[in-house]
């Protein structure tokens, strides 16, 4: 298991996959290295396969709150937002101060256009979590959708106060910043994007 945790973090997903199976065959109830290697899976791009590893870790470990959450961006990333929104939603039943649930739920309802219901999962997510840049990147990207542009700039920058290296943050900055006609500083802040994050086309 702490094998395939360490090649996965060096990015050998594969290699990781081998290990966690490893560690399963071993003991077939080791419900972290199912959840781990649906990670894995997940890093690949391969969502079925993670989901499928996901609930082995559930069947194992009912209360396993974070599968559910990891469950439910697996879901998301394959485009399939009813069953995410099933498995945030557990997650939060089983930890419901757990900040990363609530922010995923609203990248769930968000992608809904339930941008009402979004903004009140990331404001949960920042109270349980007041340094939690994501979170209130995300929040900026939902009063965008709505049309409040000033307001989304104002909760881009908080999300570049809790963390100035936030890629994403700068680029939606620009984006909001295009949007109001000030063309000098949209690029001024794709700049530091790229500058952080050379591959982000």
């Amino acid at each position: 298991f702490n094998m395939g945790a360490a090649y996965q973090a060096m990015g050998n997903h594969d290699r990781g996959i081998d290990c966690y199976q490893s560690a399963i065959t071993i003991d077939p109830n080791y419900a972290d290295a199912y959840n781990n290697m649906g990670n894995a899976f997940k890093d690949k791009g391969e969502f079925l396969e993670a989901i499928k590893s996901y609930k082995k870790a559930v069947i194992i470990k009912p209360d396993y709150a974070e599968s559910f959450c990891n469950m439910g961006v697996a879901f998301q990333e394959n485009g399939d937002l009813k069953p995410a929104l099933v498995s945030y939603r557990q997650a939060l039943s089983l930890k419901p101060n757990f900040a990363e649930a609530h922010n995923n739920l609203g990248n769930a309802l968000k992608d809904s256009g339930e941008f009402e219901s979004a903004i009140a999962s990331y404001k949960r997510a920042i109270d349980i979590r007041p340094n939690y840049a994501e979170a209130y990147s995300n929040l900026g990207v939902s009063y965008q959708s709505r049309g409040d542009t000033a307001l989304a700039m104002r909760y881009y920058n908080c999300a570049l106060e809790k963390d100035s290296d936030y890629a994403e943050a700068y680029n939606n900055l620009a984006n909001a910043l295009r949007i109001k006609g000030d063309g000098n500083g949209a690029i001024a802040n794709y700049k530091k994007c790229l500058k952080l994050k050379p591959e982000y086309s």
